[in-house]
């Protein structure tokens, strides 16, 4: 129904219609499928759910030019208290093909995705709280990083973006959009551009998400200014493993040109901002075209002032296989692998930024203040990099397949021209946490390498740098392989004509008492807001289960229910304030009920406690002896041979990594062995006393797995694979002793092996 003046009294009678105080007419919306076609002040009454049940939206906003308010305490949710937020479903609003649209003030929680808008120039969304929609349960914890979290920016031009990961906004194929003062908490996604120019994104708070929080895709010439895109994180676990998981504050994907960041604060991301040309503009076997142009097809002329990209758990800011970017006068500390990478990178002007403390818990060359592999043309100039694990690093190796992609034949040639000048280079003796040096390593200044030995990375030309370090630490210039370099003049820098940032907030530093990425503390459906408490599991062995509890203001009482069960509680020295709750239980298995309470908090958990002896043999194999074509005989062959050793344990839970059964632990004999991180085998047997009634294995496995109780093989994933859930159940109808045996085996690469057994509740 179309709401005009001549119809408005008549249909307020059957629709809820009346006056605003601002002389708007009211839409009472308690129901799926209302429709919009004039502004009017949205009224929902409290404690309203409206499932989406159609798919299509709950409120369609079908005219242009119309503003639409919600009313002060007005809620759109969709979710029911029993929903987890992976089972939310459906869209919030949707705008499609209406232009000059205003929103204002909306509260839309608890649907896949809060609005998805399509075809909307001039479309404004100001104001409002779009927190708690769909997010999965993240499989990583404290402990061990789950495969399965990782997510692909790489394609949206189906719309993977919106199907396969939702968010809190989509908004498409659009221009003249603005998005401010928008709050966005406990999502998987916040606000994403896909085809939108030529918008203004500014005062938002989009932070504490599981993935990311502003993207674009294929969007160009955009306002991004005085926004947090704070803690927009997952796949991190510091001091344990910090690889970020392709979250990231900012994704910048597939040919995005001309966009101005400034005065944001992206910090304890996976990255602050992540860029990347785009699988087209390299033109890859599936996305080529004959005759298109690929000179300088990038993410190109984005200018990043003013930002802190601080504390990811990955890098300050990635910009790769772009040209002519401007990073200027930003703040880079503590990322955990870099501050800026830019492989491939060319034209980038980096000046007059902090580089302090990164590389922390690098991964190979990426190390340091700015790395750039593959770098023309770039300048790096008068920037302060103190206390780096390497404040410059610009390297050669072999580009593999980019040199010949069509990418690589218009773009990629020698690696000339690139300037160093007018940079400090200090190391003081400031602490830096979890900065791990290699034996003998020591921090470097300028790192040139040039793994050819052909001197494929041209000179690099120095000039006006000051190296201030302890010979004992540091040193200025290292050069790798003969390579060289050359006196340069110091440039004349550009004027940089930007325009005043936008917005009245000031993100940078707002948050300056979480810095650290000891603050980045996940829990399993995203990060702690260091606001409201939070409590995550860190340790399950046979014997108990170890919780930390964050946020709490007082006390924590602890009861637990179960045979042969303790709880105990201990502060826990992670972050002030924090307890630590143990599960204990005797020999034997045990089904216990915790009970947390704290004021108004409570907390109630379920588990079965597994304390029971295995009997294993772990041992490495010849890769040829490929365990896949297993003929019978393949365990017992290899668990009798030479590097077989012995061990006993009451849990199987290991989480590998990069390393292998002698990393773990388990036993001196076990270390001593030095077993070899690839290509072994683990088999291992245990009688485990039970009740009657069903039980259920679960096995977190890379790679395979087989699962045997009293000789019936339950679980049969004897294949190469990444890290993969396995699940089988079986039932006693009588207390008895059953069999349980395990055997499993690693390729390459990373690994994890983890048991759990536990009760089917009827």
């Amino acid at each position: 129904m179309k709401f005009t003046t001549s119809t408005l009294l008549a249909a307020a009678t059957t629709l809820g219609l009346g006056c605003s105080a601002t002389g708007l007419p009211v839409v009472t919306v308690d129901r799926d499928n209302v429709a919009i076609t004039e502004s009017c002040e949205v009224r929902i009454p409290a404690g309203t759910v409206i499932p989406d049940t159609d798919g299509n939206g709950v409120i369609h906003i079908q005219a242009d030019d119309i503003t639409v308010n919600f009313a002060d305490g007005s809620v759109l949710r969709g979710n029911t208290p029993d929903l987890l937020p992976n089972q939310y479903a459906g869209l919030g609003i949707r705008i499609d093909g209406h232009s000059g649209v205003t929103l204002n003030n909306a509260h839309v929680h608890g649907y896949r995705v809060g609005l998805y808008a399509t075809a909307t120039d001039g479309l404004t969304l100001d104001g409002g709280d779009w927190s708690d929609q769909y997010r999965p349960r993240l499989t990583s914890t404290a402990e061990r990083e789950g495969g399965g979290d990782w997510l692909s920016p790489h394609n949206n031009d189906n719309n993977e973006w919106l199907n396969n990961y939702a968010a809190a906004i989509y908004i498409e194929d659009a221009t003249g959009v603005t998005a401010r003062n928008l709050y966005i908490r406990e999502g998987q996604h916040g606000l994403l551009f896909d085809r939108v120019d030529d918008s203004f994104v500014y005062d938002n708070d989009i932070s504490f998400i599981s993935g990311w929080g502003f993207a674009l895709w294929r969007s160009s010439g955009n306002m991004v200014s005085r926004n947090a895109f704070d803690f927009c994180i997952r796949g991190h676990s510091e001091g344990v493993y910090n690889r970020g998981q392709d979250s990231s504050g900012v994704i910048i994907f597939e040919q995005c040109n001309n966009n101005l960041f400034l005065e944001n604060s992206a910090t304890h991301g996976g990255d602050g901002i992540f860029g990347f040309a785009g699988l087209e503009a390299l033109g890859l076997p599936d996305r080529h075209e004959e005759g298109r142009d690929y000179e300088r097809l990038g993410c190109n002329d984005n200018v990043f002032i003013g930002n802190d990209l601080s504390y990811a758990s990955a890098h300050g800011l990635e910009m790769t296989f772009g040209f002519g970017n401007i990073i200027k006068d930003n703040r880079f500390v503590e990322n955990a692998i870099c501050g800026v990478w830019g492989g491939f990178s060319q034209e980038t002007l980096i000046m007059e930024n902090e580089f302090r403390g990164n590389g922390g818990m690098a991964y190979g060359l990426e190390r340091g203040g700015v790395n750039i592999e593959h770098s023309i043309d770039n300048v790096i100039v008068n920037n302060d990099f103190i206390n780096n694990r390497s404040g410059i690093a610009l390297w050669y190796d072999d580009p593999g397949q980019i040199a010949t992609l069509p990418w690589g034949q218009a773009n990629y040639g020698p690696l000339t021209g690139n300037l160093i000048a007018g940079n400090a280079f200090l190391i003081d003796a400031t602490p830096q946490p979890f900065f791990f040096l290699g034996e003998n390593e020591k921090r470097i200044g300028v790192l040139l390498r040039d793994d050819s030995s052909a001197g494929r990375l041209a000179p690099v030309a120095l000039a006006g740098n000051t190296f201030d370090v302890d010979a004992s630490i540091g040193e200025g210039v290292a050069l790798w392989n003969d390579t060289q370099t050359m006196e340069g003049e110091m440039p004349d820098l550009p004027n940089i004509d930007v325009p005043e940032a936008m917005g009245e907030t000031t993100p940078v530093g707002a948050r300056a008492h979480l810095r650290g990425r000891e603050n980045i503390i996940m829990g399993e459906w995203g990060p702690w807001d260091h606001e409201s408490v939070l409590i995550r599991p860190v340790s399950v062995t046979a014997s108990a289960r170890v919780f930390q509890v964050f946020g709490l203001e007082g006390g924590l009482d602890a009861r637990v229910r179960g045979g042969d069960v303790t709880v105990t509680v201990e502060d826990d020295d992670i972050l002030p304030g924090t307890k630590r709750v143990t599960v204990r239980g005797e020999s034997g298995v045990h089904a216990y009920d915790l009970t947390l309470t704290s004021g108004d908090w409570s907390y109630e958990s379920s588990g079965t406690l597994l304390n029971v002896s295995w009997e294993g043999v772990a041992f490495n194999y010849d890769p040829a002896d490929d365990p896949r074509e297993d003929d019978g005989s393949w365990m017992m062959r290899n668990a009798q041979g030479d590097t077989a050793v012995r061990f006993t344990t009451d849990a199987i839970s290991y989480p590998f990594g990069g390393g292998g059964m002698s990393d773990q632990g388990i036993s001196d004999e076990v270390t001593a062995a030095r077993l070899a991180p690839d290509h072994f085998g683990v088999l291992a047997k245990a009688e485990v006393p039970l009740t009657a009634g069903t039980w259920r294995i679960t096995t977190l496995t890379d790679d395979g797995i087989r699962i045997a109780v009293d000789g019936d093989l339950l679980i049969d994933n004897w294949t190469w694979h990444a890290p993969v859930t396995d699940t089988a159940t079986f039932t006693l109808r009588r207390a008895r002793t059953v069999t349980i045996e395990l055997a499993y085996f690693e390729l390459n690469g990373g690994a994890t092996l983890d048991f759990k057994l536990e009760p089917v509740e009827d």
